[in-house]
């Protein structure tokens, strides 16, 4: 990253103290010891277990000993937010806190965000938050809630700035989903793959959040609203042999699954079909589906945990836009994050 012209420091309240704060924190530190200017200084710290607000240079040490602090410490997931603070980055995955974030702009201060419950959940969420990004769309960064390393949403953003009609939007948006579809043979049963990814850390703590397709339901919503099309509570079709149970097993739930997806086998084309979840979208009709891809669609073209997204606008009518690599992982999220968090701030200053 170069250096850029210095302004005078944000004020930052860092929400979430997990893999994502960890890695964002270490990347500031990089850039500051290659002397390239980092304009942030953290005055409060908070996850769901406490709140830290003592304004020192040692990040670490502070973030270290909040995420230390045993679950169930405390019962209050949205932290009241310092009046001196100017910019929110939001790494958490709480809904209660992304609630808050409309309020935060409304105060006037920058939020940036990894947290996909902004967008991407209730139509009148987004509706509010959408108010205040128009109005000024500098102050809310959330590059990494789809894609973090592909810059989705920023160009969906621009294309909708410049008055470009989008058709089509198309992608494999779950690293995780990708991993196990890929993985997938027909041979075993899925939820063993399901188990295997779990035991190698690319699952949710609850796999049915991946598998279900919850995560992917977000970002579809994000992507559709980031280019300004209106997406119902229940407006998105989803598959049902992705529907998954929510009792009090989640491995007896996503077991349930098995005899419906193994059945897709009998459906492939060719041999050489790769099995994927694809998210799909036009005005009005929003779907998740699993689907034979043939080898040459640009969706299939990725490998392992890689994201695909398509656009098919007015000027990548014939040729669509294709954004395809690692869409996830603590230190692209923490990228994306900072990289909005810098903009949104030497915008602000820009604005005087």
């Amino acid at each position: 990253m170069a250096a850029a012209t210095e302004v005078a420091p944000a004020t930052l309240a860092l929400i979430g103290t997990g893999q994502v704060a960890q890695a964002l924190i270490a990347q500031i530190a990089r850039l500051r010891s290659c002397g390239v200017p980092v304009p942030l200084r953290l005055v409060q710290l908070a996850n769901a277990r406490g709140v830290c607000t003592r304004d020192t240079p040692d990040w670490h040490a502070r973030l270290a000993a909040l995420a230390a602090l045993p679950r169930g410490a405390r019962n209050d997931p949205t932290p009241r937010i310092a009046d001196a603070v100017e910019l929110v980055i939001d790494l958490s995955a709480s809904d209660a806190v992304a609630a808050c974030h409309a309020e935060w702009l409304r105060q006037g201060r920058i939020v940036v965000t990894a947290n996909k419950c902004g967008l991407g959940e209730s139509a009148a969420r987004a509706e509010t938050l959408q108010a205040h990004i128009d109005a000024a769309p500098w102050r809310y960064g959330d590059s990494a809630t789809v894609g973090a390393g592909l810059g989705a949403v920023r160009r969906l953003r621009e294309l909708r700035a410049c008055g470009e009609t989008v058709h089509e939007i198309a992608g494999v948006l779950s690293g995780t989903l990708a991993w196990l579809f890929d993985r997938y043979d027909g041979r075993a049963a899925f939820s063993a793959c399901v188990r295997e990814a779990h035991a190698l850390g690319l699952t949710e703590p609850d796999p049915r959040d991946d598998v279900g397709g919850a995560d992917v339901l977000r970002k579809l919503r994000i992507l559709a609203r980031a280019i300004g099309w209106r997406v119902p509570d229940d407006g998105v079709r989803i598959d049902p042999r992705l529907r998954c149970g929510q009792g009090d097993d989640p491995w007896a739930d996503i077991a349930a699954l098995d005899t419906g997806i193994a059945a897709l086998f009998a459906e492939r084309p060719t041999a050489d079909a790769r099995l994927a979840v694809v998210a799909r979208a036009r005005p009005g009709d929003y779907r998740i589906g699993i689907e034979w891809l043939p080898p040459d669609d640009p969706l299939a073209q990725r490998g392992g945990c890689d994201n695909a997204i398509l656009i098919r606008s007015e000027r990548y009518a014939e040729r669509p836009l294709v954004l395809r690599g690692p869409g996830a992982g603590p230190a692209l999220t923490a990228a994306a994050v900072l990289e909005d968090a810098l903009t949104a701030w030497r915008a602000q200053s820009r604005q005087g």
